[in-house]
């Protein structure tokens, strides 16, 4: 089991509005079945060619699609909601759609209307009300071990976006699975219902969970990260793609869209940070440093730390961040500042899960989110 589009970004669950229904070919069976409602005293119904008249059409769960809806409300107003999300058992939603393949599947559920319930659906003006875009990337380590990293990632997100961390089982949002991902490594941050969510989360052991769940003898020894971008309304994907036209999205959009959020969302207010964070552990180096002190590299650790700890992000990845700064000490010798390197890394050789490796993992993720 494997990522097959490792370097494109990729549909997973749409909602689709602005189609019709031109017909249904025998409207009782769909009555007995509960598909087809019709609301008696209304003033306003829905009518097929045969002359029979109904007020909503109702399909849920079927093998292409999560929900088909399709009415007309009292003051006449005709309205049509399709949910489709990706629901591949053999991955576990691991491969997802590009735009071709998902204007292929809403051809396919046209045909499925047709043949199966007698509906003739069109959706030649469909257009798109929601919209997840992500990539999946195969990182070096295990994903927990980003942690720290996408931390900062999402403590970053510019403030226009106005995101704020919400939790993983949003209830705006029972449709989605988040129980495999609450375990596993999951940050999200959402703006509101009709703006956008930003998630990444650890989908190899979300997928290994599902597998073990469901008693297959299968395993994910890749480690999967996803990240995933939800457009939420209309305007949202408009503004995103320049269209929100069903027939108009072209994959070149999808990719163009990631690389343009990969900058401005993650690329550049990292960069922004590190020149921040040059000068705030220039000013912690300054107020440690003192001459003949066995201590002061300590203070500068501890300190560094404790400001990671209160604010919940750190303020240093990695300790080759901090080593070129120390030309700014007044060493009385090249000697001194000889030993103050090395006393440096030999704390993080010694203890390496303090910040050691972890500015590689970010240039990692910046990389492959290309």
């Amino acid at each position: 089991m494997k990522v097959n589009n490792e370097n494109e970004a990729l549909m997973d669950k749409v909602s689709v509005y602005g189609f019709t229904v031109k017909d249904i070919e025998d409207i009782y069976p769909l009555v007995k079945q509960g598909i087809v409602s019709i609301e008696a005293g209304k003033d306003k119904y829905l009518t097929t060619i045969a002359g029979d008249q109904y007020s909503r059409i109702t399909i849920k769960n079927e093998s292409l699609f999560d929900s088909f809806i399709f009415g007309i409300g009292s003051s006449g107003h005709v309205y049509g909601r399709l949910d489709i999300s990706i629901n591949n058992p053999e991955d576990y939603n691991l491969n997802c759609f590009s735009a071709d393949e998902y204007k292929q599947r809403i051809s396919d559920i046209k045909d499925l209307l047709e043949i199966k319930y007698g509906i003739y659906a069109r959706f030649n003006e469909a257009k798109f009300q929601y919209m997840e875009i992500n990539k999946t990337i195969e990182v070096d380590d295990i994903v927990a071990e980003y942690s720290r990293v996408l931390n900062l990632v999402f403590s970053l997100f510019p403030g226009h976006l106005r995101l704020k961390d919400i939790n993983a089982a949003s209830s705006y949002d029972e449709d989605k699975d988040w129980g495999a991902e609450k375990e596993a490594l999951t940050l999200r941050r959402s703006s509101g219902e009709s703006g956008i969510d930003i998630t990444a989360y650890d989908k190899t052991t979300q997928i290994n969970r599902k597998l073990k769940k469901d008693k297959r003898d299968e395993h994910v020894d890749k480690n999967y990260l996803r990240f995933e971008v939800h457009l939420k309304s209309a305007k949202k994907i408009k503004d995103a793609l320049g269209t929100n036209g069903v027939w108009d999205i072209k994959d070149k959009m999808l990719n163009f869209f990631f690389r343009d959020f990969k900058k401005k969302a993650v690329m550049d207010p990292y960069n922004k940070y590190c020149l921040q964070r040059d000068k705030r552990v220039r000013k912690v180096l300054n107020e440690c440093y003192m001459p003949g002190s066995r201590t002061w590299i300590r203070d500068v650790m501890f300190k560094i730390c404790r400001i990671e700890i209160r604010k919940g992000i750190p303020l240093i990845l990695d300790i080759k961040e901090l080593i070129p700064l120390l030309k700014i000490l007044p060493f009385n010798t090249r000697q001194a500042r000889y030993n103050a390197k090395k006393t440096f890394l030999q704390i993080c050789r010694d203890c390496p899960n303090i910040f050691e490796g972890d500015m590689d993992k970010m240039l990692e993720i910046i990389n492959k989110l290309k």
